[in-house]
């Protein structure tokens, strides 16, 4: 997938969540040229090699070009060093199901009908908190359509902190109640389809997200197809149950299919396995659906988190 092999090139999310703003400041400046020494951390490769200790990362661009130890690698004069001395590095995470816009609210009917106004006070909290966490790439699958590509344009140009994003924009889908509707974009026949399948594309997004499939016409669905196809952008669908899964998969010719064994329907037939692997597709599982609501029903103190304090407005913490 191309849009995946790019952010394999992305390294060391963790330690820009961790470190403390004095273990960030450079040790000695060089030119801003790109090229970045990560020195005396302990590393974790991610790819289950033995870690190293007193590690040094080089960096140039978007891109590692060496990983070695303080006593073999030499530091170009004109880079910029940064002390990791007494932390962890490893790869940048890749989150493939996130919805900026909630900041993990569990009831949509009572968040939207408060919030939806506030979306870009929310959503740059939610992306530095991502970061924070270690992911530096993630794919917003559901968000107003200007709200989540201004987001991405902040991002890229250094104005805001988050993760690099690959954004869907709105849902594409056949009903919804009327307090979702400003991120929900409802299909009705295969022109309008069509159309709001180009109108997302010409927003620069870069992948299409689909819901309720089965509810939608076949027609509906390969003009939905068609129209990514042309852009050259996958489809990520979901698939609560096995209609809704095979017709994503056949029809809409969805690349991802979300919340794969996520409650409320934590169970697939043989069957829809056997479709999913047969055509080649990726199960995005979105477990923290099923973890964490499932443990914060039954240990709620776990939202007593100083940092949400610090960061949420008050109004929304609470």
């Amino acid at each position: 997938m191309r849009w995946y092999s790019r952010l394999a090139a992305v390294l060391c999310g963790v330690w820009l969540g961790i470190l403390p703003a004095e273990a960030q400041a450079p040790v000695n400046n060089g030119a801003n040229n790109g090229k970045l020494a990560i020195v005396g951390g302990y590393l974790i490769d991610g790819n289950e090699g033995t870690p190293i200790q007193n590690s040094v990362v080089l960096v140039e661009g978007d891109r590692v070009v060496h990983v070695g130890t303080v006593a073999d690698t030499p530091i170009p004069g004109d880079t910029k060093v940064i002390s990791a001395e007494g932390y962890t590095i490893m790869p940048g995470l890749h989150d493939a199901h996130v919805h900026l816009m909630i900041v993990g609210h569990g009831v949509y009917s009572e968040w939207f009908v408060k919030y939806d106004s506030r979306m870009r006070e929310i959503m740059p909290i939610s992306a530095r908190h991502l970061l924070m966490a270690g992911v530096t790439s993630a794919r917003d699958l559901g968000a107003p359509l200007e709200d989540i590509m201004w987001l991405k344009k902040e991002i890229e140009s250094g104005r805001l902190v988050g993760p690099r994003l690959f954004v869907s924009g709105p849902f594409l889908q056949k009903t919804s109640s009327d307090d979702q509707k400003f991120f929900r974009w409802l299909i009705d026949g295969p022109a309008d389809a069509r159309a709001k399948t180009r109108r997302l594309i010409d927003a620069g997004v870069d992948l299409i997200k689909v819901t309720q499939s089965d509810r939608l016409s076949r027609e509906e669905l390969r003009a939905i197809r068609e129209e990514a196809g042309r852009a050259g952008l996958h489809i990520a669908a979901h698939g609560y149950t096995h209609e809704e899964l095979r017709a994503a998969i056949e029809d809409l010719g969805a690349r991802t299919i979300e919340h794969v064994n996520a409650r409320p329907h934590p169970f697939y037939p043989e069957e829809s396995v056997r479709l999913m692997g047969d055509h080649g597709v990726y199960a995005v599982p979105t477990s923290i659906v099923s973890l964490a609501y499932d443990a914060t029903e039954a240990f709620p103190e776990r939202l007593d988190d100083q940092r949400l304090k610090r960061d949420l407005p008050p109004e929304v913490y609470q």
